[in-house]
């Protein structure tokens, strides 16, 4: 019998055909995503994340500091395009 692929696998058992998914840039970005919604549930409480976006207030994803953790709603958070100065204000202006 042949050796089978240990890659990853859907729920269904078939073989996953995203292997951007298992490069470890992906799985950090991944991992912080995650840290940051634990942070935000120490910070707001659990109950009031539901339902919710965790946003970067400096819009480094990997800044998870409490300070730089808040929320908002989906609507309001996925509105508009994600560039490099998605959502940014000029405060200079």
């Amino acid at each position: 019998m042949p050796k089978r692929n240990s890659g990853s696998r859907t729920p269904q058992g078939r073989q996953s055909n995203a292997p951007h998914q298992r490069t470890t840039k992906s799985k950090k970005k991944r991992a912080s995503r995650n840290a940051a919604r634990r942070v935000a549930a120490e910070k707001f409480g659990a109950a009031a994340i539901k339902g919710k976006d965790v946003i970067h207030k400096d819009g480094n994803a990997l800044n998870n500091s409490p300070s730089n953790i808040g929320l908002s709603s989906k609507t309001k958070n996925r509105s508009f395009s994600r560039n490099k100065k998605a959502g940014k204000v000029n405060k200079k202006d």
